[in-house]
C-alpha cells in the first residue's frame, strides 16, 4: 500500500475493529416523517439505527478533530452517500492507489457489508445530523465563479443545493478544501472514470479544460451562497 503512513493504519484498523465488533442493531420505532429532507430509511416500518459506537468509527476520518481526515458529510443527502458507498463496495470508487483518499476509503470499507440494510442506515445517520461549521480556505473571484458556475446550475442547481434526478449532490455542505481536491481529482482522471460511473464521467468530462483558477473561483462563489447554508 502506496504512501499508507503509520498513523493511517491505525486508523483504518481502529475503524474495521468497531464495524466488526458493533454493526447495526434493529429497534422498532415510528415511521420516519415523510416531510423530512432526510427520511432516515424510505420505505421501511422499522427503521434500522446505527449505533453511536459506528458513527464514531467513521467519524475516526469523517470529522473535524484530524488534519488527515475525509470530508465532513454530516447533513449530506442520504441517497448521495448511500451511493458514494455503493461505489466504494463495487470498486468504481477505491481502487486507485494514486488516489490515496479514495484509496484508503476503500481499504475500510472492504469487509463492510455490501447489504443495503448496512449501508442505507448509515448514510441516513450521517444524513439526519445538522451540517458542521466550516473555515473557508480557498480564495477566488467570486464574480467570475458565478459565471463560471452557471453551467454547472443545470445539474447541481442554481442554489447549488442539488437534483436528485440527474444524480447531482447540493454543493454548499462539503468543505471548500474538498470540492477543490474533488474538481481536480475529476481533470486528473482520478475519479468517475470507472466503468458504469455513468454520471462520475459526465462530471470529469465537464471540468477536463478547465485551468485550476476557474476550480478556485468556483468554489469561492460556492462559498459565498448564504455562507455554505451554515
Amino acid at each position: 500500500m502506496q504512501g499508507l503512513s503509520c498513523k493511517s493504519f491505525l486508523v483504518i484498523l481502529s475503524y474495521l475493529q468497531l464495524f466488526w465488533g458493533l454493526g447495526c442493531s434493529q429497534e422498532t420505532s415510528n415511521p420516519p416523517d415523510a416531510s423530512s429532507p432526510h427520511t432516515v430509511l424510505e420505505q421501511q416500518k422499522s427503521p434500522i439505527v446505527v449505533s453511536p459506537q459506528t458513527l464514531q468509527a467513521c467519524k475516526l476520518c469523517h470529522s473535524n478533530r484530524e488534519m488527515q481526515r475525509g470530508p465532513v458529510i454530516d447533513g449530506m443527502e442520504e441517497w448521495y452517500l448511500f451511493e458514494q458507498l455503493q461505489k466504494f463496495k463495487s470498486g468504481q470508487r477505491g481502487k486507485q492507489d494514486n488516489n490515496r483518499a479514495e484509496f484508503l476509503m476503500g481499504t475500510a470499507m472492504k469487509d463492510i457489508s455490501a447489504d443495503p440494510g448496512t449501508l442505507r442506515p448509515l448514510a441516513a445517520a450521517f444524513a439526519n445530523l445538522p451540517p458542521q461549521p466550516a473555515l473557508t480556505t480557498i480564495k477566488g473571484d467570486i464574480e467570475r465563479g458565478k459565471q463560471l458556475y452557471q453551467p454547472c446550475a443545470s445539474c447541481h442547481g442554481l442554489d447549488a443545493k442539488g437534483r436528485r434526478e440527474v444524480k447531482a449532490p447540493g454543493l454548499l455542505i462539503q468543505e471548500d478544501w474538498f470540492l477543490l481536491d474533488q474538481l481536480r481529482k475529476y481533470k486528473l482522471g482520478l475519479r468517475g472514470t470507472q466503468p458504469g460511473d455513468t454520471f462520475g464521467l459526465i462530471m470529469a468530462n465537464s471540468v477536463k479544460t478547465w485551468p485550476d483558477q476557474d476550480f478556485k473561483d468556483v468554489v469561492t462563489y460556492l462559498n459565498s451562497l448564504s455562507s455554505k447554508d451554515k
